[in-house]
């Protein structure tokens, strides 16, 4: 099977929402998750390195005088999830913050890659979200002094991990936090002539209350 780029995708992204397989009915039409421990670290990189991880359609969001945009490593922990009927699952992700089309499209996180230790909502994700999830075993632990050990692994093998040092609650923080933006994706449908693949740009909505945060985190 061949693959090319991306055509040029016109309106916007369509707005998707993981359904529910099992658990209690939900009014809004979305999943619902009890609690999610979110561990992630941020780093600024020039916008032209960032492009390179992103379909056509989407653009990487940059400010400032040296053109960068926002990469980031996440960790969370899933409990509680309807779907699951009430289990939970993990995630390591890596994320571009992005827009449609260009800088004043629809923005949010584009999955450049998302881990997860389920098989149900790996499959949910690659086939209605778009998003490139593959399988990997995650540990999180949270130690007694509030700090936080995450690793992505498969066959015993690492793939990337993070350290975070103590947590403090949201308030002590010297800046306000935003809330999480929305989920991109490319979801891809073969050719069955030519087997060229074409792409569906999709966005999901992501809806959270924020707890406590990491003062810091530093890559391992």
């Amino acid at each position: 099977m061949s693959h090319h780029s991306h055509p040029p995708a016109t309106g916007n992204p369509r707005p998707l929402f993981m359904p529910l397989l099992m658990g209690a009915a939900s009014t809004s039409g979305a999943a619902r998750y009890a609690r999610v421990d979110v561990v992630a670290a941020q780093w600024r990189v020039h916008a032209n390195l960032l492009a390179g991880l992103l379909p056509d359609c989407f653009v990487p969001l940059a400010d400032g005088p040296d053109h960068a945009g926002l990469l980031t490593v996440a960790f969370a922990d899933n409990q509680g999830v309807e779907f699951l009927a009430g289990r939970g699952y993990r995630v390591a992700s890596v994320l571009v913050r992005a827009a449609f089309q260009d800088q004043e499209g629809p923005s949010g996180d584009f999955v450049v890659a998302m881990f997860e230790d389920d098989c149900l909502p790996i499959v949910l994700g690659r086939e209605l979200l778009g998003l490139p999830k593959l399988f990997a075993d995650i540990s999180i632990e949270d130690r007694p002094d509030s700090s936080m050990a995450c690793e992505a692994s498969l066959w015993g093998h690492p793939l990337f991990s993070l350290e975070t040092g103590p947590l403090v609650p949201r308030e002590q923080l010297p800046e306000q936090i935003s809330e999480p933006p929305p989920l991109l994706g490319m979801r891809s449908f073969p050719d069955p002539v030519s087997g060229d693949l074409f792409g569906e740009p999709l966005l999901t909505p992501v809806e959270a209350r924020l707890g406590r945060w990491p003062w810091g985190a530093r890559r391992r």
